[in-house]
């Protein structure tokens, strides 16, 4: 037991901690003794009066009363040797079984240990492995990235040659003559199966002559000989059809609106293929369907208009005069110049000549289809001129309407007026012929 030196006036109090302290730790209290501090006297530790306070006593009993070896030895009233010896041999008895009890499990203990040592051998052989395991990541992840890499580049390449082959594709395509096209152009019969190889030719002459690659190009030269050939049987072989097809309308009875609707318009591709790839024979074709329906218009609307006369009724004749002759002079002078030329008896009035009669009905009849001839015939109708002006005229309207119409899907909308005009001329000069004799009637 160690004593804590410090002021006279504090020495008692820190002794008493500390003898405290030492029973608490079991420590031989008669074994320890320390002399007293310099300048400590019996009254100091004693406290004033030469006797100890009994509060400092409560106040030691105070402070230790919850602790249990303290609350123990109070409770049971013993000697606090006699209760530390008595620890002392529980804790060597307690000590010597547990040694006991060690040598009792040392084979365990070894099994253990063996055990424990293979542990840590397993353990090493999977940290050896694990370590290897990572070090193969570590490569494979290097890998992976190199073909990340790799890849990247391979979409770029890829990339690249696709949109070269997409240029370079088309052009080669646009350049070459395969052996089937000319098989078709050569071959085959001219039919609307023979547009799709006609397309296709259309296609290659285009590009050849307005692409500023193609017309630079080496390849223009290997294929531009193959291609002339193609275009001059295309266009021979076209021009044989089409020239067929309009002469097929000079066949006597024929309709012509059902030919135009149901055959030639059918064809109009080979048209404008000629009209860019062989111009002669377009102008060819063109004049010749100007010609036959010009001649063939002109010819039905001659034939309508000699059948419409035919049943035009007369308004006034020749000899008719629009006065009424005198009764002295009906022998005299009047009789003998009718006499004289010939000319029969002049009816005795002429006042229907002036008054409308039916003549007025015909504005009632504008939009009306056109009279046909040989039904009007059959009944034996007549007809004032006002009305054959009008039929002639409804006749002439429509079917200038429906030629226009044509012209413009058959040769394109810039060619077809002029194509009209051309073949619509005549006939027009047919009406304006009619109309201008029945004017000048005498």
């Amino acid at each position: 037991m160690a004593v804590v030196g410090g002021a006279p006036a504090n020495y008692a109090e820190n002794l008493r901690k500390q003898l405290m302290q030492d029973l608490f730790e079991g420590d031989d209290l008669e074994a320890d003794v320390t002399p007293l501090a310099e300048n400590v006297t019996l009254s100091d530790f004693l406290g004033d009066g030469g006797v100890i306070s009994l509060q400092d006593v409560d106040k030691d009993l105070e402070e230790f009363q919850d602790h249990d070896v303290i609350k123990g030895i109070l409770e049971q009233g013993r000697v606090v040797k006699e209760y530390a010896r008595e620890i002392d041999d529980k804790l060597r008895t307690v000590e010597l079984e547990s040694i006991q009890d060690y040598i009792q499990e040392s084979d365990n203990m070894v099994a253990l240990h063996d055990q424990i040592k293979t542990c840590d051998t397993i353990l090493s052989g999977m940290e050896q492995l694990l370590a290897k395991f990572q070090s193969e990541l570590g490569k494979v992840g290097e890998e992976i990235r190199q073909l990340q890499v790799q890849s990247q580049s391979m979409g770029t390449k890829l990339r690249n040659r696709r949109a070269a082959e997409t240029q370079l594709g088309a052009f080669i395509e646009q350049l070459t003559v395969s052996e089937e096209l000319v098989e078709a152009i050569m071959d085959n019969e001219v039919n609307e199966e023979y547009m799709e190889p006609l397309v296709s030719l259309d296609r290659k002459l285009r590009f050849l002559h307005e692409d500023a690659v193609a017309r630079s190009s080496l390849a223009r030269r290997d294929i531009e000989g193959a291609l002339e050939k193609l275009r001059i049987k295309a266009v021979t072989k076209v021009r044989e059809f089409m020239l067929a097809k309009v002469y097929a309308l000079k066949r006597p009875k024929t309709n012509v609106q059902i030919i135009q609707q149901s055959v030639l318009l059918k064809y109009k591709y080979f048209m404008r293929f000629l009209r860019l790839h062989g111009a002669d024979v377009y102008m060819e074709i063109r004049s010749e369907y100007v010609n036959v329906l010009s001649r063939i218009l002109a010819s039905h609307f001659r034939t309508y208009l000699g059948a419409m006369e035919k049943m035009q009724a007369a308004v006034a004749g020749p000899t008719d005069v629009l006065g009424a002759p005198e009764a002295g002079a009906s022998g005299g002078g009047g009789a003998g110049l009718g006499a004289l030329f010939g000319k029969t008896a002049v009816r005795a009035t002429t006042e229907a000549t002036f008054s409308l009669g039916e003549r007025a009905a015909v504005l009632d009849q504008l939009d009306k289809p056109a009279i046909i001839p040989h039904m009007a015939e059959y009944e034996g109708r007549k007809f004032p001129y006002e009305v054959i002006f009008r039929n002639v005229h409804k006749l002439l309207l429509d079917t200038a309407t429906s030629e226009f119409l044509f012209c413009a899907d058959f040769f394109d909308e810039d060619e077809g007026l002029p194509v009209f005009r051309d073949m619509f001329g005549p006939i027009v000069a047919v009406v304006e012929g009619d109309l201008a004799a029945n004017l000048q009637l005498p």
